[in-house]
């Protein structure tokens, strides 16, 4: 009896979520910026994606340079934003798994960066989504914040 007492006033375990369900006003402020930036990349990207494999012209080369642009916005962002997030944890390992919950985001900006520099210069190298623009669970954070892409692609 005593020991079931006890057991019920231990602390309760502590879950380890991957992300936040709610945050901070000043980070959602941050996310919706960088969310922002990844949607004007998406709309640049997406019509030279839609073509057949060819050439492309001077104007989907620019589009290629724009998204870059503003991906490159956003990862720098993201960077302000990772090193505040990992600042604030309070012990080694909270920082340490902070640091790693981020690592996702900016590769998957590092990818698609990548592929606008690639169409910024000519080049159709990378299979097209790259994982910053692919839907699902990847990158819950910026999937929040992101605006609905079957609008997008009603458009084109």
């Amino acid at each position: 009896m005593i020991l079931t007492l006890l057991r019920s006033l231990r602390r309760p375990a502590r879950r380890t979520a991957p992300l936040p369900d709610t945050l901070p006003q000043a980070d959602q402020r941050v996310w919706r910026v960088i969310a922002e930036r990844t949607d004007l990349a998406y709309l640049d990207l997406v019509p030279a994606s839609v073509i057949e494999p060819r050439e492309l012209d001077v104007t989907e080369r620019a589009a290629g340079a724009r998204a870059a642009t503003h991906l490159w916005a956003g990862r720098f962002l993201l960077n302000r934003y990772r090193d505040q997030y990992v600042r604030a944890g309070v012990t080694l390992l909270e920082r340490l798994r902070r640091h790693r919950e981020m690592e996702g985001y900016l590769s998957a900006f590092a990818e698609a960066l990548a592929y606008a520099r690639a169409q910024a210069e000519g080049e159709r190298s990378a299979p097209w989504p790259p994982r910053l623009f692919q839907t699902g669970g990847q990158l819950p954070l910026l999937q929040r914040y992101r605006r609905d892409r079957h609008a997008y692609t009603a458009v084109v």
